[in-house]
This record gives C-alpha cells, structure tokens and sequence, in this order.
C-alpha cells in the first residue's frame, strides 16, 4: 500500500503541475482563437495522469511482489513523461506536445508489458489474475503512441495547419482516455469480475 500511496502521491504532483501550467497560460494570454487546442491538450494531459494511477494501482491490488528499483525507476520515468507533458501544453509549435503524449504512450507500454510478465512469475497470482503481456491492452498503447508519434511529425514538418492539429488532438484525446477503459475492462474480465 505504501507503493500505491507513492504512485498516487506522484500522479498528484503531476496534476498541480498541470493545474499551475494552464492558469500561468490563461495569465499570460487568456482564451483566444486556439483555446480548443489548448483544452485538448489539458485534457489528454488529465488523461495520461489518470492512465498511469489506473494502470498502477490494479496491478498493485492484483499482485504482492516486492517492489525493487525497476518499480521506482518505472514509475519515475512516467512521472517524467507526465511533467514533459505539461510543459509542452499550450506550446507554440503543437507537434511538440504530440511527441511527448507518444514517447509516455510508448514508455506505458513497455512498462505496462515488464509488469504484466513480472505478475505471471508471481507465485502468489495465478496466471489469469491480470490480462496477457500481449493483450489489447498494451498494443492500445503502442498504436496510440506510433499515431501520436507521427501526428507530431506532420505538425512540426509544417504539412497539416492549426484545423488538422486541432482535429489530431481529439483523437490523441480519444486515444489516451479510452486506455483506461479498455485496462478496467480487461481487468475486470481476468479477475473474475465481469
């Protein structure tokens, strides 16, 4: 439980973080023309925080491993991608913003994979207790990180203008928001609760 509090804790940080980014924003600039934008990106950003606390916290719950430094180090390296998220909303190239929402899609997932084969080397979990390291689960977050990858790199090429960097935005949105119902469900079906 001390681990999940620390998870809960750093997700916390993450979202006052968030939170002092947008109204520094609105300080500086107030809403205009690009606030649909600017939305878009504290939404997904929300979302990728709440992602990390749900994929965590049903892993925690389902298994009783001793935690070593690859927990530490993985939920670090999410808090960091979490923070580049935020400090890419409201840049002024977008495609920015799009990269860092990939690179923690990508990360996610292969943290996401370590943990799910740690669990099956559980004794304590039976093989079953947490969806397959190759369930649709993680490819979500692979595909979702491969697209959000590339909408960056049509942004910052200059290919796509603000109405297709606005419309890439609420399909990253999507694409973020919907990891955490495609994992609960997932979940709920391999323990038994569906």
């Amino acid at each position: 439980m001390v681990y999940l509090t620390l998870v809960s804790i750093i997700v916390a940080l993450a979202l006052e973080d968030l939170f002092s980014r947008v109204r520094e924003i609105y300080s500086l600039v107030g809403p205009d023309a690009t606030s649909v934008l600017l939305w878009l990106q504290i939404t997904g950003a929300f979302c990728a925080a709440l992602g990390v606390w749900v994929g965590y916290c049903h892993i925690l719950i389902t298994t009783r491993w001793i935690l070593g430094i690859w927990d530490a180090l993985s939920v670090l390296s999410l808090l960091v991608a979490l923070f580049l998220i935020n400090t890419t909303v409201g840049a002024a190239n977008p495609g920015w913003w799009f990269f860092a929402v990939g690179i923690h899609a990508l990360g996610g997932g292969g943290i996401l994979y370590v943990n799910l084969r740690r669990a099956m080397k559980e004794p304590d979990v039976v093989n079953d207790a947490l969806p397959a390291p190759n369930s649709w689960s993680f490819f979500h977050l692979v595909v979702s990180g491969c697209l959000t990858v590339i909408f960056g790199l049509a942004i910052l090429s200059g290919v796509v203008g603000a109405f297709a960097s606005t419309l890439f935005a609420a399909v990253t949105v999507v694409l973020v928001a919907s990891w955490s119902i495609v994992w609960v469900n997932a979940w709920r079906k391999s323990v038994g609760l569906d």
